[in-house]
């Protein structure tokens, strides 16, 4: 009878540190998931963010690609609106010379117009190749970049949209070098 009183004892002690080894491992491991489960909550929560920002920066994106398209079509007109003065100016004689009906002598009698056009070509012929070459040489310093002084430029300064650095010299650029405002942002321009 105390053998049989000695065995249930010891049955019962072992259920017992059974139960309570199994009531510790489950109160683990509802802890541990627990605790996952809120890390998973967080990571989905951050992952909701990310894809908000993703989707705003696509939209901002999207809104600078048209600037950048606008700009570009600004700039190809205004390039060609200044080749085009430019050339006009280089050809078209002065319009003082133009409207000129000055009497030559003393006679009240008009200048013959031959005479007008070959006083035109003879005197301002020199002027008017010199202010070309000028003007020329205005446009090729306007389109050079103005860090390496080298390669012409590409590269769209923002928020103060200056044309004037090349692809090289944007990367190492932090400022524009015609007004020092920050730069923001940047865009490569393509000019036909």
């Amino acid at each position: 009878m105390q053998n049989e009183r000695i065995r249930m004892e010891m049955d019962q002690t072992r259920k017992r540190q059974c139960r309570s080894i199994l009531t510790a491992i489950r109160g683990r491991a509802l802890h541990a998931l627990m605790e996952k489960e809120a890390e998973l909550e967080s990571i989905s929560r951050r992952n909701a963010e990310l894809e908000e920002k993703v989707s705003q920066l696509a939209s901002d994106n999207q809104v600078w690609i048209h600037v950048a398209r606008s700009n570009e079509a600004a700039v190809s007109s205004l390039r060609a609106m200044l080749e085009q003065a430019l050339a006009e100016g280089a050809l078209a004689p002065p319009t003082a010379l133009q409207d000129q009906e000055e009497g030559f002598g003393e006679t009240d009698f008009p200048a013959p117009a031959v005479m007008s056009t070959d006083a035109y070509s003879f005197c301002y012929k020199e002027t008017l190749v010199a202010d070309a070459k000028e003007s020329s040489k205005e446009l090729c310093r306007r389109s050079v970049c103005k860090v390496c002084l080298e390669r012409e430029v590409s590269v769209l300064m923002l928020p103060c949209r200056h044309l004037c650095l090349c692809k090289q010299c944007d990367v190492a650029v932090d400022t524009c070098p015609i007004c020092c405002s920050i730069k923001n942002a940047s865009l490569q321009v393509f000019m036909a």
